[in-house]
């Protein structure tokens, strides 16, 4: 059984939580003054912003990217509800557990980046698509794909992209056809700006096997996620 840190150290092999404004907070102030913004930035090192834009996505009121410290959590959240999801995995799936939770972390990284604001649907594709894994409007599983960082939610989007990467490994057998696939839409092989664009996929799908020990803060939040009570959970030690 694949362990919340083993996914966590996965996940922070390709992607470091407190460094991107598509990680954004809200805010729960009217407003921020000089004062309020020279406390956020002393205990934060970034001030927030009033109705903030980032690509098509607008944080209306006051919000804050998202710190390191929330991120990590958040990220936590993820590794579970993959840990959850893995532990039985979609009918059909011929690869073990733990390659389909690689294959899960790859595409999100890729695709989302891990971004809150991506993760809680502030900000979508160009498409429209939505989520950790942007579930494409197109598909019958987009209304089934949640937005929001909360575990449930987080475990139906992953459930909806764990279908997908199962339909399209069954197409295309290789992981790298299976990459290709679920990004492009187009084949097994990948074309044009494709070719490079898999080959960087298939290069991180093979750094999140590269162990690593888990910094203090990422330990902690491992041990409070591990004591926090959730009535789903069977996973034991994770």
């Amino acid at each position: 059984m694949l362990t919340i840190t083993y996914l966590l150290s996965a996940i922070l092999a390709v992607a470091q939580p407190g460094c991107s404004d598509a990680s954004r907070i809200h805010l729960p102030i009217e407003d921020c003054d000089a004062d309020c913004m020279a406390a956020y930035e002393a205990n934060r090192a970034v001030q927030p912003a009033r109705d903030y834009q980032y690509s098509r996505a607008v944080w209306e009121g006051w919000s804050i990217r998202e710190s390191r410290a929330e991120g990590i959590v958040r990220y936590v959240t993820v590794a579970r509800a993959i840990a959850v999801v893995v532990t039985e995995p979609p009918a059909g799936w011929t690869g073990s557990s733990r390659e389909l939770a690689h294959l899960l972390v790859t595409i999100a990284r890729h695709e989302s980046g891990f971004w809150r604001g991506v993760h809680d649907g502030t900000l979508r594709g160009a498409a429209g698509e939505k989520g950790l894994f942007q579930v494409h409007p197109s598909l019958p599983e987009f209304d089934e794909c949640l937005v929001g960082v909360d575990l449930d939610a987080t475990i139906s989007c992953v459930e909806v992209a764990a279908r997908l990467v199962t339909r399209a490994k069954r197409m295309c057998r290789s992981i790298g056809g299976t990459i290709a696939i679920y990004g492009s839409g187009s084949g097994c092989q990948p074309e044009g700006a494709w070719v490079e664009g898999v080959a960087a996929r298939i290069d991180t799908f093979d750094r999140t096997f590269r162990s690593r020990d888990l910094e203090f803060d990422a330990q902690l939040a491992v041990l409070l996620d591990l004591e926090s009570p959730w009535e789903g959970s069977s996973l034991g030690g994770k």
